[in-house]
C-alpha cells in the first residue's frame, strides 16, 4: 500500500514484502521447533532436541540472509520507490506451503504432507532440487518401501540418475534396511552405473540426521531439506511423512551440515549394488523360545514383521539347553528330531531383513546355529530358518527360570496358541 503524501520516515525500511517474508521466517522458526518440541516430549528423544536447534539455526541463517538482502541502507524515498515501482518485489504464501513468485528470492518453503497433493508438490520440488545441483548432493534416507509411493520413487531415482549424468557426486546414507524391491533394484542399477559418482553407506540404527538431504553447500545459495515423521508401532514400527521444509541459503549452517554428514560417514560401512539388493530380501524366521514374546523381539529386531503361527512337524520342543546367563542351573528352549512325523513344534513366525537375521544370529550365538527348514504357517508350506542347539544336556538339575517361561507364556498368549500357553503355565508353577 502506497503511504499518503506528506508522511515521513526516518532510516532504512522493508518493503511489504521483505516484511512479509521476514514475519513469515520468524514464524516459521517458532512454528516448528514448537511440532519439533511437542515431538521431543511425547517421545522423550535427545535426538529431536538436538534436531529443534538443528533447524533453528538452519532458518535462522536462512533469514539472516534473505533479510540482509531486503535491508539496503537507503533513504526513504528510494524504498518507496522500490515498494510501489517497477522494482517490486512480491513473496506469494499459501496454506501448507510457502512458495514464491520468485524462488529464488525466498530462504524456505514448508509443506503439510497430509494431504496427497501436497505430498506430491513436496516429491516434485525435490526431485527438481535434485536436477538442479551442480557438485555435490547429501542425503540420508530409508528408501521406499510401500506401492502408494512408487511414483514418487520413480522421480526421484530418475532425478538422480540425471544429476549422476552431468557429474554430480552423491553421498547417501541409507537408514532402513527394509526398502521394496523396485526401489532396491532401480538404486543397484544406479551404483553399478555411476560407480565414481554414487556412495552409499548403510546406518540401520534408526540415526539422528534421518530424511535430511544437502545439496551443493559450498556453492553461493545452498539447499538444506527435512522430512518430519511421525512413527506408529502395530507388530513393527512404520513410519507415516507429516512435514517437509526446504531451506534455502543458508551457508554457514550447510558447510557445518557438510562436515558433520562427512564425520558421519566416516565410521559407515560402504554397500555395494548387490548389497543394496539385499535390503528387499526377507527371510521367515520360525521362533519356538523366549523369541515368541513380542517385547522380547521388538527389542532385538524392532523391524521385524510378525507373521502369524507356525507348525514345524517331525521335531519337539525340550528345555535342555544350559542357559548359564541366566542361572547356574537355567534351561532354555530347545529343539531335537522326532522319529513320529506327526509331533510337532508350534512357534511364532517373523518376516526379518538381511541386517536382523545377521542380528538375531548374532544373539543366539554360542548356543544355537541358524539351519533352513521347512514349516506350515498360515496352512502354507514355506520356507524359512530357525535356531537348534549346538549341544543338549543329559543333566536333569537344569530348569527354565521362571522368567524365562513367562516370556514363552506372552508370546504364546498374545499368538492365540492358548494350548501352548497352558502347557508352559503348568511349567511355571512349579518352577523357581
Amino acid at each position: 500500500m502506497q503511504k499518503p503524501a506528506g508522511t515521513s520516515r526516518v532510516g532504512p525500511r522493508l518493503s511489504n514484502a521483505a516484511a512479509k517474508s521476514l514475519t513469515a521466517a520468524v514464524s516459521l522458526i517458532i512454528l516448528v521447533s514448537a511440532v519439533v518440541a511437542v515431538v521431543a516430549a511425547v517421545h522423550g528423544a535427545l535426538k529431536w532436541t538436538l534436531l529443534v536447534g538443528v533447524i533453528g539455526v538452519a532458518l535462522a541463517d536462512g533469514a539472516y540472509h534473505f533479510g540482509k538482502s531486503r535491508l539496503p541502507d537507503m533513504p526513504h524515498d528510494t524504498a518507496a520507490d522500490l515498494e510501489g515501482g517497477s522494482a517490486k518485489r512480491t513473496t506469494s504464501i499459501t496454506v501448507g506451503q510457502f512458495n514464491a513468485a520468485d524462488v529464488s528470492q525466498v530462504p524456505y518453503r514448508l509443506y503439510d504432507l497430509s494431504t496427497e497433493a501436497m505430498e506430491e508438490e513436496y516429491y516434485r520440488v525435490l526431485a527438481e532440487s535434485i536436477r538442479r545441483a551442480q557438485t555435490i548432493i547429501y542425503r540420508s534416507g530409508r528408501g521406499f518401501f510401500d506401492e502408494p509411493r512408487k511414483r514418487f520413487k520413480g522421480e526421484l531415482i530418475s532425478a538422480e540418475d540425471f544429476a549422476l549424468g552431468r557429474g554430480v557426486k552423491i553421498i547417501r546414507v541409507q537408514t532402513a534396511d527394509r526398502v521394496s524391491p523396485d526401489w532396491a533394484e532401480q538404486y543397484a542399477s544406479l551404483i553399478e552405473k555411476y560407480p565414481d559418482k554414487l556412495v552409499v553407506y548403510a546406518d540401520l540404527k534408526d540415526p539422528l540426521l534421518v530424511n535430511l538431504g544437502l545439496i551443493d553447500p559450498q556453492g553461493p545459495r545452498p539447499e538444506v531439506q527435512v522430512l518430519f515423521e511421525s512413527v506408529t508401532a502395530v507388530d513393527h514400527p512404520s513410519h507415516t511423512a507429516d512435514a517437509g521444509i526446504f531451506v534455502y541459503g543458508p551457508s554457514r549452517f550447510a558447510r557445518s551440515l557438510q562436515a558433520q554428514f562427512e564425520h558421519w560417514t566416516n565410521g559407515l560401512r560402504i554397500l555395494d549394488a548387490d548389497q543394496v539388493r539385499n535390503l528387499a530380501r526377507t527371510y521367515l524366521y520360525f521362533a519356538y523360545g523366549s523369541n515368541m514374546s513380542l517385547t522380547q523381539m521388538r527389542e532385538r529386531c524392532p523391524g521385524a514383521v510378525r507373521r502369524g503361527t507356525g507348525i514345524l512337524y517331525g521335531w519337539k520342543r525340550n528345555f535342555s539347553v544350559a542357559a548359564r546367563h541366566l542361572g547356574a542351573t537355567a534351561a532354555a528352549a530347545g529343539l531335537e528330531r522326532s522319529d513320529n512325523p506327526t509331533d510337532c513344534v508350534e512357534g511364532v513366525v517373523y518376516d526379518l531383513t538381511v541386517e536382523e537375521k545377521r542380528s538375531i544370529d548374532e544373539i543366539e550365538a554360542g548356543g544355537y546355529a541358524p539351519v533352513d527348514i521347512d514349516f506350515k504357517l498360515a496352512g502354507r508350506h514355506v520356507s524359512g530358518f530357525t535356531h537348534i542347539p549346538e549341544n543338549i544336556s543329559a543333566s536333569a538339575r537344569l530348569k527354565p527360570t521362571r522368567a524365562y517361561l513367562q516370556l514363552m507364556i506372552e508370546g504364546a498368549e498374545a499368538n492365540g496358541l492358548v494350548n501352548l500357553a497352558k502347557q508352559l503355565r503348568l511349567m511355571h508353577s512349579g518352577e523357581r
